[in-house]
């Protein structure tokens, strides 16, 4: 936490935007939450073709939003190793 703080931001590239591979990891959920808790910036980018898929979520299919936000299962994510 004191590492994210110091550098004030985190970036969170969500692809693909329906089901991120970063809300699939365990220390990518790790340090969104470091940054949630240390105040700094979370600066989200999605590739274009990801963007304009999104922003169509969002102004007609919205459920398809809430559906990938619900997916986030911390006690599932994967890690590279056990330990993390």
């Amino acid at each position: 936490t004191d590492a994210v703080r110091r550098i004030g931001r985190t970036a969170l590239v969500l692809w693909p935007w329906s089901a991120p591979v970063p809300l699939r990891r365990a220390w990518c959920l790790f340090e969104i939450h470091a940054t949630a808790a240390s105040g700094a910036d979370l600066v989200v980018a999605l590739p274009p073709g990801e963007r304009t898929e999104m922003v169509r979520a969002l102004e007609f299919e919205f459920h398809r939003i809430a559906d990938a936000l619900a997916a986030v299962d911390v006690a599932t994510a994967s890690a590279h190793a056990e330990s993390d």
